[in-house]
């Protein structure tokens, strides 16, 4: 059973034989079990689509450190005599926790490898 994580080999979609052969990362299984990931736009349909788990050996694998940086974005609508003013006083209120950026303000996130020094 293929998990979010496991790199795949697509050997047959059904319909869309454009990506036969291509590789990519499992990122995500829906509810319906149709496996998303890093090789195109279409699902792979377990029990319709044929595809294997590449295993890798320990020797392959090398270490990484992957920085994730999510973005939140909220506006907020604030009345004040000039735009420093108006930013410290909203400074204010987000730490006083006043205004709370949750999922809904959800915009991008960005995966980045961070280099050795």
């Amino acid at each position: 059973m293929a998990k979010v994580g496991d790199k795949i080999k697509i050997i047959n979609m059904m319909g869309e034989p454009q990506y036969t052969g291509k590789e990519g990362v499992i990122i995500h299984i829906d509810s319906m079990g149709q496996l998303h990931g890093t090789w195109g736009g279409c699902a792979v349909i377990p029990g319709e689509d044929t595809f294997r788990v590449i295993e890798e050996s320990p020797a392959e694998l090398k270490e990484f450190q992957v920085e994730i940086t999510e973005t939140l974005q909220k506006t907020v609508t604030v009345k004040a005599a000039s735009e420093s003013d108006a930013i410290a006083k909203v400074k204010a209120s987000y730490a006083a926790q006043d205004i709370i950026l949750d999922d809904n303000c959800y915009i991008d996130t960005e995966y980045s490898i961070i280099k050795p020094e």
